[in-house]
């Protein structure tokens, strides 16, 4: 079995040892024909706001955490059913832990403009948080993982409208 770790290096899982299995959450958020992107500190590509679930958590609400953590925005899940759904085998170097994950990628939406940067890790987990033009895509180096993503946001730029904000549940109002 091969791993790859943060730097998209590949490691074997070496004799004895076991996985783990860990399910991520990633939102795509649009806003004026731009995708909200953050850098990676570890390894300097652009990706989606996300990461791990923690198992027992609900996964739209593992998701609003994660983005919250790595943007400062307060998001709205669109739709419970992901985008993308990958599952793939990684190496976490800096804990010596192998896992074997399910990558899922949500459309969100901004819940409002405010954001809060005081609590974001900006030495060890976040570089940079940006709002990248659709169009200009192509010239980051992203998470090879968003790559099927990306493509279909720049094949359809021309008719490429943000997601519209969700509606609210029927049930909202139930107590």
């Amino acid at each position: 079995m091969i791993f790859t770790d943060y730097h998209y290096k590949e490691h074997k899982l070496p004799k004895g040892r076991t996985f783990s299995w860990r399910p991520s959450v990633y939102a795509l958020i649009t806003k004026n024909r731009k995708v909200l992107m953050i850098q990676s500190v570890c390894n300097g590509m652009w990706d989606l706001p996300g990461g791990g679930v923690k198992l027992g958590n609900m996964l739209t609400d593992e998701l609003k955490r994660e983005v919250f953590e790595e943007t400062g925005y307060k998001i709205k899940v669109k739709d419970e059913i992901p985008i993308l759904l990958k599952s793939k085998y990684f190496y976490a170097p800096d804990i010596d832990k192998y896992f074997q994950t399910l990558v899922m990628v949500f459309k969100a939406v901004l819940a409002s403009d405010e954001q809060q940067t005081d609590h974001i890790d900006f030495e060890k987990e976040v570089k940079e948080i940006k709002w990248v033009d659709i169009k200009e895509l192509d010239q980051y180096r992203v998470a090879p993982l968003l790559l099927p993503i990306f493509k279909e946001i720049k094949k359809n730029k021309k008719k490429f409208k943000p997601f519209p904000p969700p509606r609210p549940s029927q049930n909202s109002s139930r107590a």
